[in-house]
């Protein structure tokens, strides 16, 4: 089984989404996810500034297989670097002042 993501954003906003990432696995790929998600995170946050956040880009991916339901195999692949940017966000529309 396997699973992959790829996502730009800042550090807490990516912490955020891989709950949202395993929330939508099963069986294998959701334990394998498990397995990696601690390190990702902590690779994210080695990437951390409370004043300026960075925007971050992160592809991974991890993949296992089983005999007998006992794992023989396991890789992870994770890809994560800093973009030189900053992370553009829709602000809310202004409400125009009611005319008295």
């Amino acid at each position: 089984m396997s699973w992959s993501f790829a996502l730009i954003g800042t550090p807490a906003a990516i912490v955020q989404q891989l709950g949202r990432i395993e929330s939508g696995l099963t069986g294998m790929s959701l334990e394998e996810f498990k397995e990696a998600r601690p390190s990702i995170e902590a690779l994210v946050g080695l990437n951390s500034n409370q004043v300026n956040p960075p925007t971050l880009q992160i592809n991974a991916s991890g993949h296992a297989s089983a005999t007998g339901g006992v794992k023989t195999y396991s890789q992870c692949a994770v890809h994560l670097r800093s973009l030189d940017a900053t992370l553009a966000k829709e602000e809310p529309a202004a409400v125009p002042a009611s005319a008295g």
